[in-house]
C-alpha cells in the first residue's frame, strides 16, 4: 500500500475537471495529478517533439509512466461521475424554503442551467448554503471514489 492521498487534493482536481484533461492519483506516492488528454495522443504517436517546455516535457513522461503500467494510477473522476446537475437537483431538494426551492428548480430547466441556478442563489441569498453542500457533495463522491480503488486517503479537509 502506498502513501495516504489528501482527499482535499483529490477534491480540488475533481473541482477543476474539464473534458478534455483528466486527473491522476498515483496509488505509491498519493500525489494528483491533473494532464491535459492530448498529451496521451503525443504520447501514443511517439511524438517527442511535444516537449518544448520543463512542465510539457513532466506531463509527456507522466503521460506515458500512465500508459506504461496503468495500475500504478487511478483516474479520478470525471464530469459525468460528478454530475454537479445532480447535486443541484438535490441541493434545491433540501431546502426549506419552497419558494426558493421551486425557482431554482425553474432556473435549472433547458439551456443555461448553470448560470441561471448561480444567479438564482445570490438572488435568493443562499449561495453560502449552496457552496457548502457541493463541497459535501464532493466530498462524498471522492471517499466513495476512494473506497472503490482501495485508496488511504487523510482527510485534510475544512469543514
Amino acid at each position: 500500500m502506498g502513501a495516504k492521498a489528501s482527499l482535499k487534493a483529490i477534491i480540488d482536481d475533481m473541482s477543476m475537471n474539464f473534458d478534455e484533461a483528466t486527473s491522476y492519483l498515483e496509488r505509491e506516492t498519493g500525489k494528483v495529478f491533473f494532464i491535459a488528454d492530448e498529451v496521451f495522443s503525443y504520447v501514443e504517436d511517439g511524438e517527442e517533439g511535444y516537449n518544448s517546455s520543463d512542465w510539457q516535457e513532466e506531463d509527456f513522461e507522466l503521460a506515458k509512466r500512465i500508459l506504461e503500467n496503468d495500475e500504478a494510477f487511478a483516474a479520478l473522476p470525471d464530469n459525468f461521475e460528478i454530475n454537479e446537475y445532480r447535486i443541484m437537483e438535490n441541493f434545491i431538494n433540501s431546502l426549506d424554503n419552497d419558494r426558493v426551492a421551486e425557482d431554482l428548480a425553474d432556473a435549472i430547466q433547458g439551456a443555461g442551467a448553470f448560470r441561471r441556478f448561480k444567479n438564482g442563489i445570490r438572488y435568493h441569498g443562499v449561495q453560502e448554503d449552496w457552496y457548502k453542500f457541493k463541497d459535501q457533495a464532493l466530498k462524498k463522491i471522492a471517499m466513495d471514489w476512494c473506497e472503490f480503488e482501495n485508496i488511504e486517503y487523510v482527510d485534510d479537509c475544512k469543514d
